[in-house]
């Protein structure tokens, strides 16, 4: 019998295949620390009060979608079992935020926890 572990993530997801629906929400360990997210992103006026539709036009926008979802993998918030895949980003970068973003912009993006410093790691944010 072939067991599968639930991850909240389609199977075609899990085995890196078609993403096109990928949103942030559907890679999130828990629900309510999505949502706080969003709080803080809405705080920052990086989104706005609404939707997750992203406000912040400066030149660095794309960039800084990036750094966020690598930051948040990074500090555990992700239900995944390996990096987010360069197709993962983008599809979440639009599904998400409503904002296009090239695969060679997400190759050379690296993590930056300076732009995103207010999120707390994924194990402190529910104590």
């Amino acid at each position: 019998m072939n067991s599968v572990r639930h991850t909240g993530i389609s199977p075609a997801h899990q085995a890196g295949g078609p993403t096109h629906e990928l949103s942030l929400k559907d890679i999130f360990k828990k629900e309510e620390q999505y949502f706080i997210i969003l709080d803080l992103l809405r705080d920052q006026k990086f989104i706005a009060a609404n939707s997750t539709v992203w406000l912040d036009n400066s030149k660095g926008k794309k960039t800084a979608i990036i750094a966020l979802l690598k930051s948040l993998q990074i500090q555990g918030y992700f239900n995944l079992e390996r990096v987010l895949s360069y197709e993962q980003i983008k599809d979440i970068a639009h599904n998400t935020f409503g904002v296009n973003i090239s695969f060679g912009l997400i190759k050379h993006i690296k993590f930056n926890d300076i732009i995103f410093k207010n999120i707390p790691l994924a194990e402190d944010l529910l104590k």
